[in-house]
């Protein structure tokens, strides 16, 4: 009876980990936040460089301090992934928003 139930652990377990870390390795990063060469990114390099360029888009961040003394960091995507890619159509922008970050 002990060994049913340690083997029903062991299996658990093991499908817990391959879940868990099945899709990092499907993705542009690779497991655990590296990329494929096996370098972590910078902390240094902003949003822009961390999870846009990365993706094939152009992006332009910016640090701005207001009156207040507020420093902060602004980004945006000139355009879409590579050049004509969309046939010279123009779309609405979209903007997403997030109000905290930690």
């Amino acid at each position: 009876m002990v060994l049913l139930g340690l083997m029903q652990f062991s299996v658990l377990s093991l499908c817990f980990l391959v879940l868990t870390t099945f899709p990092y390795q499907v993705s542009s990063r690779g497991i655990f936040g590296r990329k494929p060469n096996g370098a972590y990114p910078s902390l240094d390099d902003g949003i822009c460089a961390t999870s846009v360029i990365v993706h094939g888009y152009k992006c332009q961040e910016l640090q701005v301090t207001t009156q207040d003394g507020y420093i902060l960091s602004l980004q945006r995507i000139p355009e879409g992934r590579g050049k004509g890619s969309n046939g010279g159509t123009r779309k609405q922008p979209v903007l997403l928003q997030h109000g905290v970050l930690v």
